[in-house]
């Protein structure tokens, strides 16, 4: 009787989360914009800018699955989208929030959600469709899949399954140059003067084996126009803060009253929650909160700000702490009453 109750619970969640991930990948292809020196064409192609190009996974699994597709869009003319390129690539996109539904069940399970992992793994979906749909212009391939690589990559560090970890790493690496913050986290959650020497060797592998690719992809597209490091980026967000401390005022997500008021509202205002909760989450999840201060840095110098798409691993991490923390709160004041 349990394994069959186990069995439809396990359905239907593969269901709902099916249903939810084409909805998501459907309408962030149709309503999100491209990015004209990095349309996905131009990514298939591999005549896209730096640093867009040198974020090849998705490119190279798209281009594989393109002539396929295409051929089911002639057999099957009412399947969504208009070739079988972007049917690839919301297919991807799918994939990725399906596989980051089921991390992120896990993740909560490790930190002792219990049996409400199920139903709050649907959580990451607000922030997710808030960044990435509510609050983006623009649309990239590699975006959403970095959230799925992130939290697989801290569920396997978690899980200390190395070979797993390192694989993931590699792909994630190829995928984003942020995968870099899975060995800030990994330091984060382990490093200790017990254990200087061995972090060091994970360190040094990791460190080794993401120049090694960054630095294999520049020179594999060093043709390609735009640059690798857009440092623009930080002079404009110097500008940025500059010009609110002035009182000018930008239109900017004019939806919510324009100027900075889209700060608040990114991840869907759960980033305030966190201070209210910290003292419910478990000492190894506040560890993790150490991966912000090096994030926000890196984000500050080479991403312009109001850029909320690429705060992913953030995402993962600020929904982390507000699902375990309401979760473990649920469950004191349960076992109060």
């Amino acid at each position: 009787m349990f394994r069959d109750l186990k069995a439809f619970v396990t359905f239907g969640y593969c269901l709902l989360a099916g249903w939810a991930s084409v909805h998501f990948a459907h309408a962030y292809m149709v309503t999100v914009g491209e990015h004209g020196p990095a349309t996905f064409e131009k990514l298939t192609d591999f005549t896209a800018s730096k640093p867009f190009q040198n974020r090849v996974l998705p490119c190279l699994l798209a281009k594989v699955l393109d002539a396929p597709l295409s051929s089911a869009k002639d057999a099957f003319p009412g399947l969504p989208l208009g070739t079988g390129l972007d049917l690839a690539y919301m297919g991807l996109i799918g994939l990725s929030v399906f596989g980051l539904l089921f991390v992120f069940k896990e993740l909560l399970l490790h930190f002792g959600v219990g049996w409400m992992a199920f139903p709050l793994s649907f959580t990451i979906l607000y922030p997710t469709w808030v960044n990435h749909y509510w609050l983006n212009i623009l649309r990239y391939p590699s975006d959403v899949p970095s959230l799925f690589f992130f939290a697989l990559g801290l569920l396997l560090l978690l899980r200390r399954k190395w070979i797993g970890y390192y694989v993931v790493f590699v792909l994630a690496t190829i995928n984003r140059e942020t995968s870099c913050f899975l060995t800030v986290a990994m330091l984060c959650l382990f490093l200790t003067k017990d254990n200087l020497r061995e972090m060091f060797y994970h360190w040094a592998a990791q460190f080794l084996i993401w120049m090694s690719l960054k630095a294999g992809l520049s020179l594999v597209f060093i043709n390609n126009p735009g640059s690798v490091i857009e440092w623009h980026n930080m002079f404009s967000n110097f500008k940025l803060f500059r010009d609110l401390c002035n009182g000018e005022s930008y239109d900017w997500y004019i939806k919510l009253g324009g100027n900075a008021n889209w700060i608040f509202f990114t991840m869907g205002g759960l980033w305030a929650l966190v201070p209210f909760l910290w003292s419910r989450l478990p000492l190894e999840l506040r560890r993790l909160f150490w991966v912000m201060p090096p994030y926000a840095l890196g984000y500050f110098l080479v991403t312009f700000l109001w850029e909320v798409r690429a705060w992913n691993e953030v995402v993962v991490l600020i929904t982390l702490f507000v699902t375990v923390g309401l979760s473990k709160k649920f469950i004191s004041l349960n076992q109060i009453s």
